[in-house]
C-alpha cells in the first residue's frame, strides 16, 4: 500500500498533506482559538441528523479521535468515512450500489473521469465504495473556489485532496494547467488513483458532458513524450457514471438555470456553494448507483473523441431510475415508458415538484429527463 512519503516539493501548493505532515497540521488545528466553530463547521452538516445529546458524544468523540490520527490512511478512514459519510448513507440513501467493479485490478491505479451531479459527495461516495470493496481510495480533484476557509482547505488536503486553480488569467490559467496535468500524471506513475470530473461545474440540467480541455489538460504535460492514445491507456482513463434517483439540490439547480436564462448571469458566491453543498450531504437520495464503464478503443483518437467516447460511456452506464422515465414522459407529453414506472412513483415525484413555479417545475422535469434522452441518443 502507497503511503504518502515521498519528497515532491514542486507540487506542494496542490498535492494533498503527507503522512509526515497529518499530526502538525491536526495539532496546529486543535489548538488554535476557533477549534470549536470550526468542528462545528467542518461536522455540522454530517451530523445534524442526530438530537442534541448525540451530537455532544459525536463531536467529543471525533475529537479525540482526530488526537490519534497518524496518516493520510487513517483520516480518510476514521474521520471522513466513519464520521462524516457513514451518517450519510444511512440517512440520506436508501440503497448505495455499484457495478464493473470487477473490470478493476486492486493493485493498479485508475483515472477515474466521472460525472458531476454533486459538489463533494461524487468522488466522496466513491471511494466510500472503493474502500468497502477493499480498492485504495483515489485522490480527488478539487476546485479552488470551493476553498472557502483554512479549515475546509486543510480537511480537503487531508482527505487526499489536490487543489485545481481556477479562474486566472490565460497565460497564468495555460501555466497552472500544465502543473496539475504534471501531477496527475505524477500521481499515476506512484500507482495511485485519481479522480476528476469530466466538466468544470457540475451538471444542472442532466445532461453530462465532457469538455475536450479536460482531455488536452490531463495530457498537457505529456503532449511532447506520449501520443494521446498511449497517455490515455498509460492511465487507465475509466469513465464513473452515478446516479443519484433524486437530486437534493434540484431545485436550486433549476433556480440557476433560470437565472441564467433571464439575465445571463451565472455568477454564484460561497454562501451559494456553501448551501449547494449542505443541501446536496444532508438531502434525501433515495437510491444511489455507481457505474464503472467498459473501456473503449482511443486508436487514433482527438481531445474531442476521446471526450465523445467519455460521454457514450457514461450515458449508456447511466443507471435509469423510474423517476428519470416518468419525466421523459412528462416533459414529452407521451406514455412511452409508462411500464417503468407506478402510479406511486408519479405521486412521489409530483409531491416533490407541487409547489415549485411553472418554470422552475418544467426545468426540473426536463433534468430528470434528460438522462434518458441521451441514452436513447447513443443507443440510434
Amino acid at each position: 500500500m502507497y503511503s504518502y512519503t515521498e519528497k515532491d516539493p514542486f507540487f506542494d501548493d496542490i498535492r494533498p498533506y503527507r503522512d509526515s505532515e497529518v499530526e502538525g497540521v491536526l495539532q496546529s488545528f486543535i489548538h488554535s482559538p476557533g477549534f470549536e466553530n470550526s468542528i462545528n463547521l467542518m461536522l455540522g452538516q454530517y451530523i445534524s441528523f442526530y438530537g442534541e445529546e448525540e451530537k455532544k458524544i459525536i463531536l467529543r468523540n471525533f475529537r479525540e479521535t482526530l488526537a490519534r490520527i497518524k496518516t493520510v490512511e487513517d483520516f480518510q478512514k476514521q474521520i471522513v468515512l466513519k464520521f462524516m459519510l457513514e451518517p450519510v448513507v444511512r440517512n440520506t440513501i436508501d440503497s448505495l450500489t455499484v457495478s464493473g467493479l470487477e473490470k478493476l485490478e486492486k493493485d493498479k491505479g485508475y483515472l477515474f473521469i466521472g460525472n458531476h451531479r454533486d459538489i463533494t459527495l461524487d468522488p466522496a461516495l466513491l471511494n466510500y465504495l472503493l474502500d468497502k470493496n477493499g480498492f485504495h481510495s483515489a485522490e480527488i480533484a478539487f476546485g479552488n473556489n470551493l476553498l472557502i476557509n483554512e479549515v475546509i482547505t486543510a480537511m480537503i488536503r487531508l482527505n487526499k485532496s489536490f487543489i485545481v486553480k481556477r479562474n486566472l488569467p490565460l497565460m497564468k490559467q495555460l501555466e497552472e494547467s500544465k502543473h496539475l496535468s504534471e501531477y496527475i500524471f505524477h500521481t499515476m506513475e506512484q500507482n495511485r488513483s485519481v479522480w476528476i470530473a469530466q466538466r468544470e461545474g457540475r451538471a444542472k440540467d442532466g445532461n453530462d458532458i465532457t469538455n475536450p480541455a479536460v482531455i488536452t489538460m490531463l495530457h498537457l504535460s505529456q503532449r511532447d513524450r506520449l501520443p494521446l492514445p498511449d497517455y490515455i491507456k498509460k492511465v487507465n482513463l475509466t469513465p464513473v457514471a452515478v446516479s443519484y434517483e433524486f437530486d437534493p439540490c434540484d431545485r436550486l439547480k433549476a433556480l440557476e438555470i433560470l437565472k441564467a436564462r433571464n439575465s445571463g448571469d451565472q455568477a454564484k458566491s460561497a454562501s451559494d456553494d456553501l448551501a449547494s453543498m449542505n443541501r446536496g450531504i444532508t438531502g434525501q437520495k433515495g437510491r444511489v448507483h455507481y457505474s464503472v464503464a467498459e473501456s473503449f478503443d482511443v486508436t487514433g483518437a482527438t481531445e474531442k473523441e476521446i471526450a465523445k467516447a467519455v460521454d457514450r460511456a457514461i450515458n449508456l452506464s447511466y443507471h435509469l431510475w423510474p423517476v428519470n422515465y416518468l419525466a421523459f414522459d412528462m416533459h414529452n407529453s407521451t406514455s412511452d415508458y409508462s411500464t417503468f414506472y407506478s402510479s406511486g412513483d408519479e405521486e412521489k415525484f409530483n409531491e416533490r415538484i407541487k409547489r415549485l413555479s411553472p418554470e422552475v417545475r418544467a426545468i426540473v422535469i426536463e433534468g430528470y429527463a434528460n438522462p434518458v434522452r441521451n441514452y436513447e441518443i447513443q443507443n440510434r
